[in-house]
């Protein structure tokens, strides 16, 4: 798959600067191609998926906010036990936030809308209308 970001541009985005051993860098690159996987698949770009030359600067911020979230949170987790009771417990993780898919929107392929069908009335319908023939 064409890549949309770089192992660089995520590091960055995480403000990180140390560099990745050889495992880090497979994580890293396995999530990266899962949030662009994710994103071509929303926005329905299964025949033309975006590069690096061709995706939306709003694209590209969004699937570098998933593989962050990918990368920070190996385990997908929804949940948090700490010392002293401290318990979080979310919901199911999902790939796409619903912010995410909101902001991704824009970029789906327009679906045909479906006009107003407009039809005359028949002239048997119109109150002023009295048909032609035998009046009474």
């Amino acid at each position: 798959m064409p890549a949309i970001i770089t192992l660089e541009e995520l590091q960055q985005h995480l403000q990180q600067t140390t560099t990745y051993n050889g495992f880090l860098t497979s994580a890293a690159n396995a999530d990266i191609d899962d949030a662009e996987a994710a994103v071509n698949v929303y926005c329905e770009r299964f025949t033309n998926p975006w590069t690096a030359q061709t995706v939306p600067v709003g694209v590209k911020l969004i699937v570098k906010r998933i593989a962050a979230r990918l990368f920070t949170n190996p385990q997908q987790r929804s949940s948090y036990t700490g010392p002293d009771g401290l318990n979080y417990s979310g919901g199911p993780v999902r790939l796409l936030t619903d912010d995410e898919r909101e902001g991704l929107d824009p970029y789906k392929p327009s679906k045909k809308k479906v006009g107003t069908v407009r039809m005359a009335a028949a002239p048997w319908m119109v109150p002023e209308y009295e048909p032609p023939g035998d009046t009474v």
